[in-house]
């Protein structure tokens, strides 16, 4: 059965001090997730005992504070309005998942503005296990797909939210790509800006590392 979930948006002062992972009782576990815009993210939840009880469970963004998908023991699921109300439902949560203690979260055709801070809790009776993840979308944007010859060129670099300290390589064709002598790319090297020429056709793929994560997005490019 499905139903709309409005009375869940604002969660309450108790369930906002169980977001920063400082409390007794709460187990949580961050992990980093980098998804290309327009495809599908799978934010890992696992609870922390195998039951064949199936527990609540409820996942929210947390820096918005609204729900996203949540079950409660009687089965009944829940959808917050917010990713229901612009055309098709985009997220699921698969209940074959269930019976392996998996709990993920799946978001389909991922945008920039899904990027953020999520919280998923199992509840099994009084044990609360949350499991904090950080959605990071990417994209690679073109000045144009199809440059002029001698034009100006540029290729960016867009990850929502950034990760501040974050490692970035560009590769053109699987192959590390370095700007020409006296170029002008930005300093912290998310946009690389070049004189449009048959060097820069290819696939463009930007390369972030954080944390022992890899996040990778491309973009085709074809100069005239």
């Amino acid at each position: 059965m499905e139903v709309m979930n409005h009375s869940h948006e604002n969660p309450s002062e108790e369930d906002t001090r169980f977001l920063d992972c400082d409390c007794d009782g709460v187990e949580c576990d961050i992990t980093e997730v980098f998804v290309e815009a327009g495809s599908q993210a799978v934010l890992p939840c696992k609870g922390s005992i195998s039951s064949s009880v199936i527990p609540a469970i409820i996942w929210t963004k947390a820096n918005k504070g609204s729900t996203v998908w949540r079950k409660d023991r009687s089965g009944l699921q829940y959808w917050g309005s917010s990713w229901t109300s612009k055309g098709p439902r985009r997220i699921q949560c698969p209940h074959y998942r269930f019976e392996r203690n998996d709990f993920s979260l799946q978001i389909n055709n991922v945008r920039g503005e899904d990027g953020g801070e999520y919280s998923c809790r199992v509840m099994h009776g009084d044990l609360i296990t949350e499991r904090l993840i950080m959605l990071r979308v990417m994209k690679v944007s073109l000045s144009s797909p199809m440059p002029l010859w001698g034009s100006d060129a540029s290729i960016s670099c867009e990850v929502t939210p950034w990760p501040r300290g974050a490692s970035l390589q560009w590769t053109l064709n699987n192959r590390t790509f370095d700007p020409q002598s006296g170029s002008n790319s930005d300093t912290d090297q998310r946009v690389v800006r070049e004189k449009a020429t048959v060097r820069l056709t290819g696939i463009w793929t930007c390369v972030v590392g954080f944390r022992g994560r890899e996040g990778r997005a491309s973009a085709a490019l074809t100069v005239k």
